[in-house]
């Protein structure tokens, strides 16, 4: 009988042990994404996010970009890398890190062709991750989840990409927003030179306490990239100091 209780009451142990287990890495990462996410996205609920819009399209400083013409890059907003190590099927997304306000909100429309008549420039977008390439179709854009940039942007004019290297012509079309409609666009590589053209590229972060961080890189020079930092405060979006906390 008393070996009878002691094997159950060590299997109740077991099973006590095992219900109250430590959550693993990927369960820890996910609820802390989710927590985010929704306190985020209520946050953002308040905000006048068209105001921040134009602050970020006005912080983009057209003495660094002297060509005619301008590629602005578009990330996935859900970069999807996966370490060897790593399950897939455990993947916890990294929108979290900017749900609200990010590339996809940025780039629409409006505020491209505030940009083409602002720098008197042809702009032409780029998506960048899983596959990146300049835009012929909306369907290039529909990870982005932004369904009505991708329809507007069907519309636009058809250009042509010209690459040297390596002594090799390689010619690709693309589609542009364009500043002057009376000649078709020709833009030009060489040897991994851009000719014609100057790239620009933001990425964002949305913070608690209402907080946006943005980082502008001219040409891909990452090391002098430009970080700047706004909150909303009393339905007006102020200027913060760029903090650690801040920084990408």
């Amino acid at each position: 009988m008393m070996k009878a209780l002691f094997s159950f009451f060590v299997i109740f142990l077991f099973l006590l042990g095992f219900g109250q287990q430590k959550k693993s890495s990927y369960e820890k990462k996910l609820e802390l994404y989710q927590e985010n996410y929704k306190a985020l996205m209520a946050e953002s609920k308040s905000m006048d996010l068209k105001q921040l819009e134009k602050i970020i399209l006005k912080n983009i400083d057209s003495k660094k970009l002297r060509k005619d013409n301008l590629v602005f890059v578009i990330d996935d907003l859900d970069v999807k890398i996966f370490p060897f190590e790593i399950d897939a099927y455990q993947y916890v997304p990294s929108i979290s890190t900017n749900p609200y306000f990010n590339q996809a909100t940025l780039w629409t429309e409006n505020s491209v062709k505030y940009l083409v008549n602002r720098m008197k420039k042809n702009l032409i977008p780029y998506r960048s991750g899983y596959q990146s390439d300049f835009i012929i179709d909306s369907i290039q854009l529909k990870n982005l989840d932004n369904k009505i940039f991708a329809r507007e942007l069907s519309n636009q004019k058809i250009g042509k990409y010209i690459q040297q290297k390596e002594g090799k012509i390689f010619e690709k079309e693309f589609l542009y927003f364009p500043y002057n409609d009376k000649e078709s666009l020709e833009l030009k590589s060489m040897d991994n030179v851009n000719i014609n053209f100057d790239t620009i590229n933001l990425l964002f972060r949305n913070l608690k306490g209402k907080i946006v961080s943005f980082k502008i890189i001219y040409n891909d020079d990452k090391k002098n990239a430009v970080t700047k930092t706004y909150q909303y405060q009393n339905k007006t979006w102020v200027e913060i100091p760029t903090t650690q906390e801040h920084e990408f």
